[in-house]
């Protein structure tokens, strides 16, 4: 009897083989289709929420879009729940369309002096309780209550809405205030390069695409590509990236130049070349405006988690706007010393003063830039009834 022939060790049966073809081949179809209808239910879903009106569409009861100065927060709101990310606050605005305490009627003329504070999503108070944001907390204390505190400050807005605002509230509309407060924001150079004036003196659109202000860096591209076609799907790409690249997860979102210019010769060149001397020329324009109505003028400007960790501290932003400051005679606040001054390391000041995964402050943000202000005032004195010496500008043309 001849003796079965013994397989060669290391090859496998025909029959296995198919098999385990069959199932890799099986594998694949269930993780390729699993793969299809979850980017498919990820782009239906992205675009079913940008069919919803934008946020100068007025889809909230709260937001609305403006004819002057391009969008605004609505007047007389009580109560209603806004959302930024999965972070709920609530919204109350005064009969100007302010964001306050509670929907009061503010009367145009004022029975005792008056601070206007302008600004973008910071000033406005983004993803924290009216009470605890910089400006409500500088309205609360008892050494305030000689004047009285406004809060024009909205999401996206920048000098050339600053301006347009303060012209159609002071000029237009009548409203009577002592001081007016800028807080100027690292965005605010980038945002300048996405409105114009129109013929009419109103801000319009100019229809830039946002591509300038992404990283060459391909990363960069592919999640601006994933937020705007597949909401989920950035989600999970921003997450990656953030243990691919810990020492950056508190600068969202990845490859994005919004808040690099102060420091990075790319964002500069992108935007920001362009945008600061139209901020310059806007500024310049509110400056005339207020020294007409004998309207002190003040301005702060303050970091970004990105000038955290560059240790930017004497950046473009500061060496720009004090300059201009100085040569005005309008009193400055420069808050990167603050931000950027503490014991704690970069990572813990991050993690403490700004909202994780964002550039916005957290509530204890916002209780430092409360306490730098009052500090601030208590140095420049607050607004009296009496008038003031008016400072002429510098002559300059615009570059």
């Amino acid at each position: 009897m001849m003796p079965t022939p013994k397989p060669k060790l290391g090859r496998v049966p025909n029959n296995q083989k198919q098999f385990s073809r069959a199932k890799l081949r099986s594998a694949l179809l269930i993780g390729g289709t699993t793969l299809v209808m979850f980017f498919t239910a990820d782009f239906v879903l992205t675009n079913l929420e940008k069919e919803r009106p934008g946020p100068n569409k007025a889809p909230h009861p709260s937001r609305m879009s403006s004819r002057y100065f391009h969008h605004d927060l609505r007047p007389s709101v009580l109560d209603v729940t806004e959302s930024y990310g999965s972070r709920k606050s609530i919204y109350s605005t005064n009969s100007l369309g302010f964001r306050d305490f509670t929907n009061r009627d503010v009367p145009l003329q004022m029975s005792k002096p008056r601070i206007l504070f302008l600004g973008d999503s910071f000033t406005e108070g983004v993803a924290v309780p009216y009470e605890k944001s910089f400006v409500g907390r500088f309205a609360r204390q008892k050494w305030t209550q000689s004047v009285d505190v406004l809060n024009a400050g909205v999401s996206s807005y920048c000098p050339i809405i600053y301006y347009r605002k303060a012209k159609h509230l002071i000029e237009e509309r009548g409203l009577e205030v002592s001081d007016v407060f800028v807080f100027l924001d690292i965005s605010d150079i980038q945002d300048e390069t996405a409105y114009t004036l129109n013929e009419h003196g109103n801000v319009q659109e100019r229809g830039l695409t946002p591509w300038h202000v992404i990283d060459a860096h391909q990363w960069g591209k592919i999640g601006y590509f994933l937020r705007q076609h597949f909401s989920l799907s950035a989600r999970v790409h921003a997450r990656v990236m953030a243990k691919l690249y810990p020492e950056r997860f508190q600068v969202p979102p990845f490859g994005n130049l919004r808040g690099r210019w102060t420091f990075d010769n790319h964002a500069w060149e992108a935007y920001g070349r362009e945008g600061l001397p139209l901020a310059h020329h806007h500024m310049n324009l509110l400056h005339e405006l207020l020294n007409k109505k004998n309207i002190r003028l003040l301005l702060a400007v303050y970091p970004w988690p990105n000038q955290i960790l560059e240790d930017n501290l004497h950046s473009r932003q500061v060496k720009v706007w004090k300059e201009w400051a100085s040569a005005r005679g309008v009193p400055f606040l420069d808050l990167f010393p603050t931000f950027m001054g503490t014991e704690m390391d970069k990572a813990e000041s991050i993690s403490k003063y700004f909202i994780p995964y964002d550039f916005h402050w957290s509530e204890a943000g916002h209780g430092l830039a409360a306490q730098e202000l009052t500090k601030f005032y208590n140095f420049v004195g607050l607004p009296q009834n009496s008038q003031r010496t008016v400072v002429e500008p510098p002559s300059e043309k615009r570059t």
